[in-house]
């Protein structure tokens, strides 16, 4: 029941990223989150997210039509992100005790990763108006990498969504899918998973959206093929997930689990084809 109460705001993080919709309401949110996050003490954690998430409302399409606006939503998206990411590094501390702390820790990485992909949709926009006025071979190329990048992350957002909120809703039953043993020591094939995830999500924060930033500033076809080759090896993270579902997770995949091995692959050729 708790997961179910707290991936209705995950559920709205995501839409409203999606949809690159969020305009100044985001940005007043970015800022009362920032506030939270200073004062914040360890048993507020769930009132930090319950006011997050139900601060975040849709505006008009009209708003979301302009770019100078969805800039501006992702840059807020941004300063909620490491917000949320403070509380992330507290909650981390309990998550394998505590089943509300792991849903709320997998909530934060899944609202986060949904804010960059709206950042992308945005930086999509801009690229191709840039081509529209300019169309030399290189913006051509920026145009490109960013359709490309954004097409895959249609598939990668949904499964990496799909598989935390699984894991949310499973985490009771995480010592029956099997242990692992890593230098005499036992470790649960659900916390690898686990594990495996997280650090596909810290490279994107981290390696794969200061590439893009990069890109963006510079406007050159270098710094644009940095972002795809950041891009690549971030998709490659995900494949290993995705594989060692496949390979090691079979209780898990009896209990429910989809490995999307053969999607996420595809989503990875395709980017290496480009």
């Amino acid at each position: 029941m708790a997961a179910a109460v707290l991936f209705e705001g995950i559920e709205a993080l995501t839409e409203v990223a999606e949809t690159a919709e969020v305009v100044g309401t985001a940005e007043a949110v970015g800022a009362e989150a920032e506030v939270a996050a200073t004062d914040l003490a360890a048993e507020e954690e769930e009132a930090l997210l319950a006011e997050t998430t139900s601060a975040i409302t849709v505006p008009s399409a009209a708003a979301a039509a302009e770019r100078s606006a969805v800039r501006a939503a992702f840059e807020s998206g941004q300063a909620m992100a490491a917000n949320l990411g403070r509380s992330a590094a507290r909650l981390a501390t309990n998550i394998w005790g505590n089943k509300l702390a792991y849903a709320k820790a997998a909530g934060i990485e899944v609202g986060k990763g949904a804010f960059f992909t709206a950042g992308m949709k945005a930086f999509e926009s801009t690229w191709k108006s840039i081509f529209e006025t300019n169309p030399t071979p290189v913006n051509k190329r920026r145009v490109a990498i960013i359709q490309a990048v954004n097409k895959q992350r249609k598939i990668i957002t949904v499964i990496l969504k799909e598989w935390q909120t699984w894991m949310t809703e499973h985490f009771d039953n995480r010592e029956s899918y099997g242990h692992i043993s890593v230098e005499g020591v036992n470790i649960g094939i659900f916390q690898i998973l686990q594990n495996k995830i997280s650090v596909a999500r810290e490279y994107d924060e981290s390696a794969v959206q200061r590439a893009l930033e990069l890109a963006a500033e510079k406007g050159d076809q270098q710094s644009a093929e940095s972002f795809l080759t950041k891009e690549q090896a971030f998709i490659r993270l995900v494949t290993e997930a995705a594989g060692f579902i496949k390979t090691k997770g079979g209780k898990m995949v009896d209990d429910g689990l989809k490995h999307h091995y053969e999607d996420v692959e595809q989503a990875e050729q395709a980017l290496h084809s480009l």
